[in-house]
């Protein structure tokens, strides 16, 4: 994996794909205009909980369970297991679930 594009090393990508997550949309970012009413009912607090199947990688859709998000641009720093993703469409924060 590339560490350029990825918020893993490659000591912890082991330890957290394949972990629960949940992930909540904070912002729109291209549907902005249309209020609660996006194409696919993904709006603005739409909360996804699930298994993480691949780390959220720079131009690649990240997917919890069946649920993928449209292309990340850009990801934040792990901290505390949270971070924020930003994609083509939309922002979400990502929180890793201790069980």
């Amino acid at each position: 994996m590339d560490n350029e594009n990825n918020i893993y090393d490659s000591k912890n990508i082991k330890l957290l794909v394949g972990k629960k997550v949940k992930l909540i949309k904070v912002s729109d970012n291209f549907f902005k205009n249309i209020g609660e009413n996006h194409p696919n009912g993904i709006n603005i607090g739409y909360i996804k909980e699930g298994i993480e199947l691949s780390p959220p990688t720079i131009d690649e859709r990240y997917c919890i369970d069946s649920f993928c998000t449209s292309i990340v641009i850009n990801v934040s720093e792990l901290i505390n297991n949270k971070c924020t993703i930003k994609t083509t469409f939309s922002t979400y924060n990502l929180e890793y679930i201790n069980e």
